[in-house]
């Protein structure tokens, strides 16, 4: 084939069979099908291209340097972040938005014929416009909580120019992705909020931790805007003996 081609594309399995090796999730690991096109370009001439769970410079600078592909490709990690390469580019890594490879993409093209993305709101909104211009009316913004919610319409808000405040009741912002940190496949979760507090600060967003959000607190503050994104409680099922010593709720 190769008179015929530019460019051999190396990927692996499809939606019917191997779906898993064609789109890995979160449990695979990071170009895992770079082997295939290390393999193949041993035994051509024409530029090899790899994809699979592609998101990390570093890597993606190491399999071109290494020869074991000449082109390197993305999808998911540029729904995540569409400015990804500007941001290697501006050597900005610690600024990229990571796909935490969840298939909140794939399942919701199924269900609507259009995308969403976890990390990436403006995903599927394009027509709205998927850029934030700053208001021509400058407001105090309070935000009550310091998970991912609450940190990204923080972001969101200061760049619209407004004084935004961030109250976090407990000493440190993340919410349930601070969890995350202890599993080596779900650490990218818990990156994405140091990503998004980053993100925040650097847009003027000013944190006060150890601070609960009260009636009396809002009160004092008059902010023009409250933004509530305290998280969620558990349900926890009425099951006789769950409230026993013996049980661990997480």
């Amino acid at each position: 084939l190769e008179d015929c081609i530019d460019l051999l594309h190396v990927s692996a399995g499809t939606y019917q069979r191997g779906f898993g090796d064609t789109h890995p999730s979160m449990f695979k690991e990071h170009g895992c099908n770079v082997y295939l096109a290390a393999e193949i370009k041993k035994h051509v001439k024409i530029p090899v291209a790899t994809i699979g769970g592609l998101n990390d410079p570093a890597q993606l600078e190491e399999i071109i340097a290494s020869g074991k592909a000449d082109v390197v490709y993305m999808a998911r990690a540029l729904l995540a972040d569409p400015f990804l390469p500007n941001k290697v580019m501006a050597n900005k890594e610690e600024d990229i938005v990571r796909c935490l490879r969840c298939f909140t993409c794939m399942a919701e093209r199924a269900a609507t014929s259009t995308r969403r993305c976890t990390v990436n709101p403006l995903i599927g909104r394009e027509m709205e416009g998927d850029e934030v211009y700053p208001t021509s009316i400058k407001k105090k913004v309070l935000v009550a909580g310091g998970g991912p919610g609450g940190l990204y319409a923080a972001y969101t808000a200061a760049r619209r120019g407004h004084l935004v405040i961030l109250c976090e009741k407990k000493s440190q912002v993340g919410g349930i992705l601070k969890s995350e940190q202890a599993l080596p496949f779900k650490y990218e979760m818990y990156q994405l909020a140091g990503t998004y507090a980053k993100l925040a600060r650097e847009a003027g967003v000013e944190f006060r931790l150890n601070t609960e959000v009260t009636a009396e607190y809002v009160e004092q503050e008059a902010p023009d805007a409250l933004i509530i994104a305290v998280g969620s409680s558990p349900l926890v099922p009425p099951i006789p003996g769950l409230k026993g010593d013996n049980v661990v709720v997480v």
